[in-house]
């Protein structure tokens, strides 16, 4: 074997600083997060469609699931109507998520209010987002809300 290919073979094996997600640089100060409020007003105002339903098909390995929809707060659809969904890493993706390849499955019967603009995607609001969309009157809460969710 000639040497090229040995250096070439410890170069690939040599450890070597990850690009992706690195701190900031010194002196940066990350700003503070956006509050629950804040958070909640953002998707209120931001996404065409927000509704409550249950998954009728699970999301897993990057598979498309299906949500019926049992009440609309925002958008164009009709309880009863199904549709299929993409998985999400959702609102609070955990750090460096692209890195980490698909989303974590959803289990058929799962509940959950979900918010989107364009194509349905699985990002489901927290309780307390939605506390907050209440309390504030901007969503007023289904009738029949049931806040379960279940996770393979």
């Amino acid at each position: 074997m000639t040497p090229r290919p040995l250096l070439a073979a410890a170069l690939m094996l040599a450890p070597a600083p990850a690009l992706a997600c690195s701190p900031l640089p010194p002196g940066i100060v990350e700003p503070p997060p956006p509050t629950v409020e804040q958070r909640a007003e953002a998707i209120v105002r931001g996404f065409d469609t927000i509704v409550y339903g249950v998954l009728t098909r699970s999301t897993h390995n990057g598979r498309d699931g299906r949500l019926r929809i049992l009440h609309v707060y925002k958008g164009p659809l009709r309880p009863g109507a199904t549709v299929t969904i993409k998985p999400s890493w959702g609102f609070d993706p955990p750090f460096c998520a692209g890195m980490m390849g698909n989303p974590p499955p959803v289990s058929r019967g799962s509940y959950g209010v979900y918010a989107w603009t364009g194509e349905p995607v699985l990002n489901r609001v927290s309780d307390d987002r939605l506390a907050v969309m209440f309390g504030r009157g901007w969503l007023t809460p289904a009738a029949n809300m049931r806040r379960k969710v279940k996770r393979r």
